[in-house]
């Protein structure tokens, strides 16, 4: 997940909604762990994580996140 990009216009995407007061909401995992994963990857932990690096939660980011504790 560390290594994941977002899609190309993504990050336009939020920022036409931002200006236009529409709301965007990132549901992220519920699933605390594949099943089949074999290094028991925290996907909570994983995802933040990104989220983070990728700035969603810096003060021009996106401020609503569900679905696990941030």
């Amino acid at each position: 997940m560390g290594e994941a990009r977002l899609v190309d216009g993504v990050p336009t995407f939020f920022e036409l909604c931002k200006e236009h007061k529409v709301a965007v909401y990132i549901i992220s995992h519920k699933t605390e762990y594949a099943s089949f994963d074999e290094t028991a990857t925290n996907l909570r932990v994983a995802a933040e994580t990104w989220m983070r690096k990728n700035g969603f939660f810096d003060i021009d980011g996106l401020n609503e996140v569900l679905g696990g504790p941030v």
